[in-house]
């Protein structure tokens, strides 16, 4: 199939503003270089900050458009974003326009209603041909806004393979080592707790404000979302601290973050930014957030996990992987409880080997690509 489709000249077009599509998407593009395709990469907005890409074979264009007008592309592979004026919708429409098929990668059911609503009441107005999605719940939802079963395609999350590539890579330095590289000399020998950071702004504004069905409480002049988490956690830091442990905290930024943008940055032991989440997890002896990937990846690599969240409903924007599975809680004492059974235990282990990763969604997911382009070359060319 594949000499087929390179007589047709296959070219697939990789569009991506945000860095957690960037994280499912590069894995694919990968794959697909790997299986003979050529693909090119436009990246924007945060995506165009990211660092550490893994970018074997894919070309670089500073305009999507361009190609697509003039016939080169065979196929477009997006992701989604906060950004309700999105050009993704741009090319979406243009690829319709053009007769050519393409696909839209989510990572989480989060907001499902706006991600390709483009500020309308219309969940589908800019939706792709086909999406890509990390569980059956997201699947679940965009079926019920009306797109086909066979248009939704389920795949295990491509990061989660990145995970264990370069967990393997690393697994080989012991923990203190790591410490001192990645963090400072003085946390070598230290217990490192990391809070993962997320931002207080998003498409669903209502709820990046403390409000009344926030069940974390915080001084009045706390408000935003992530500033009253934080509080929370620094405030069960400092009573873990009374009560005899020892211990260093980090505070992991998104990438969307600054340092400016964290009320009580400077409480922090040490403020980590850009790089490689995979080392900071690996350094850590637990890792505590609210709902970010980063949470996954670390239970993925063994060590102890927590979220914080400021409301009941936040559940819903987890990765469902891990909602099961990690401790999840609503107040300051609930996280002092869950943190202090985590060092009394002083359960964690250091794995010699990773697990296997099950490819064989992916594998499925990389052929449907295949067979698309191929039908719509065919149609072109009858």
């Amino acid at each position: 199939m594949v000499k087929k489709l390179e007589h047709f000249g296959l070219h697939i077009l990789v569009f991506v503003e945000d860095p957690g599509a960037l994280n499912g998407i590069v894995p694919i593009a990968n794959q697909l270089v790997l299986r003979g395709h050529k693909v090119s990469i436009h990246l924007e907005g945060y995506a165009k900050a990211a660092v550490d890409l893994n970018l074997p074979g894919l070309r670089v264009v500073s305009d999507p458009f361009e190609g697509l007008r003039k016939g080169v592309y065979s196929l477009l592979l997006t992701g989604t974003s906060e950004n309700l004026k999105s050009r993704a919708f741009e090319l979406v429409n243009c690829c319709k326009s053009l007769g050519i098929k393409s696909f839209g990668f989510i990572d989480s059911p989060a907001n499902s209603d706006h991600r390709f609503s483009g500020g309308s009441n219309q969940p589908l107005l800019y939706a792709p041909d086909y999406l890509i999605v990390v569980d059956e719940p997201t699947a679940k939802v965009f079926c019920e806004f009306g797109l086909r079963d066979e248009r939704v395609v389920v795949i295990d999350h491509p990061r989660v393979a990145e995970v264990h590539r370069k967990w393997a890579a690393l697994s080989i330095k012991p923990i203190e080592d790591m410490k001192e590289t990645i963090f400072r000399k003085e946390f070598r020998n230290e217990k490192v707790v990391v809070f993962c950071s997320e931002l207080s702004s998003g498409l669903q504004q209502d709820g990046m404000e403390r409000n009344k069905e926030y069940s974390l409480k915080a001084p009045d002049n706390i408000l935003k979302r992530t500033d009253v988490v934080v509080f929370n956690f620094l405030a069960a830091v400092k009573q873990l601290k009374t009560l005899g442990l020892s211990f260093k905290t980090v505070i992991r930024l998104h990438p969307k973050q600054s340092e400016n943008d964290i009320l009580q940055i400077n409480d922090f032991d040490y403020v980590s930014k850009g790089g490689e989440s995979v080392e900071v997890c690996l350094a850590s002896d637990i890792v505590v957030g609210m709902g970010s990937m980063v949470l996954a990846e670390a239970h993925e690599m063994g060590k102890p996990v927590v979220s914080l969240l400021p409301r009941l409903k936040e559940v819903d924007w987890m990765p469902v992987a891990i909602r099961d599975k990690i401790k999840i809680c609503y107040s300051k004492e609930d996280l002092i409880s869950a943190l202090y059974e985590i060092f009394v235990a002083d359960t964690r282990e250091q794995p010699i080997s990773t697990p296997e990763v099950n490819d064989s969604k992916n594998g499925s997911l990389l052929e449907l690509i295949e067979s698309v382009i191929m039908s719509s070359e065919e149609a072109q060319l009858s």
